[in-house]
C-alpha cells in the first residue's frame, strides 16, 4: 500500500509536466494496492522516512511471451540515480520471475527515456509492436489551446494511465 509519503512524492512531481494524472496516495492505492483483478507488485526507494520513487510492476503473459511491465514509476527530480536503481531493481525481479523480456511505456519525460537505452531498453519499431496504439484527446472547454494539448511534451504517460496492463 501507499502511505502519505506517496503525496508529499507527488508534490515534488507534479509540475514537470502540465498534463498527467495526479499520482496521489488515494489514486495510486485505488489503481494498483487494491485492484481486484490484478496481481502489481511495489518497489519503493526510501531515505529514512523520505519516500524517494516506486515503481509498479505486473507479470503478464501475451502472444505466447512472458513480459514484465514496468507500469508506472515516479522519482524525485533531483534523484535520477533512484530511478536508475527502481529499473534495475525490476529487472531482477523479471529475471526471478522467468519473464522473457521487460518493457516500459513511457512517454514526456527524456531524461528517463535516455535512462531506460542506458539499461538496453530500445524502442520498439512500430511494425514490430504487439498491438497499435491510438492516443486521442478531447478538449472540454477553452481553457487549454489545441495547440497546448496536441503538443506531446506537455504530457506524461506510463502503462498505469491506460487500462490494459
Amino acid at each position: 500500500r501507499f502511505d502519505g509519503r506517496a503525496d508529499e512524492l507527488w508534490e515534488c512531481v507534479k509540475n514537470l509536466r502540465p498534463i498527467q494524472k495526479a499520482r496521489t496516495k488515494a489514486f495510486l492505492n485505488w489503481r494498483y494496492a487494491h485492484c481486484p483483478d490484478r496481481d502489481y507488485k511495489l518497489a519503493v526507494a526510501e531515505s529514512g522516512e523520505q519516500l524517494l520513487g516506486y515503481v509498479v510492476l505486473r507479470c503478464m503473459e501475451e502472444f505466447g511471451l512472458r513480459g514484465g511491465m514496468i507500469v508506472d514509476v515516479a522519482v524525485r527530480p533531483e534523484r535520477l540515480d533512484v530511478f536508475d536503481a527502481l529499473v534495475q531493481e525490476s529487472l531482477f525481479y523479471f529475471d526471478r520471475q522467468n519473464m522473457d523480456l521487460a518493457a516500459c511505456l513511457m512517454h514526456g519525460d527524456d531524461s528517463m527515456l535516455k535512462r531506460l537505452k542506458k539499461q538496453r531498453f530500445i524502442k520498439v519499431p512500430q511494425q514490430l509492436g504487439f498491438k497499435k496504439w491510438y492516443f486521442g484527446a478531447r478538449r472540454n472547454g477553452g481553457q487549454f489551446s489545441a495547440d497546448f494539448i496536441n503538443d506531446p511534451r506537455n504530457w506524461f504517460l506510463t502503462f498505469g494511465d491506460i487500462d490494459i496492463i
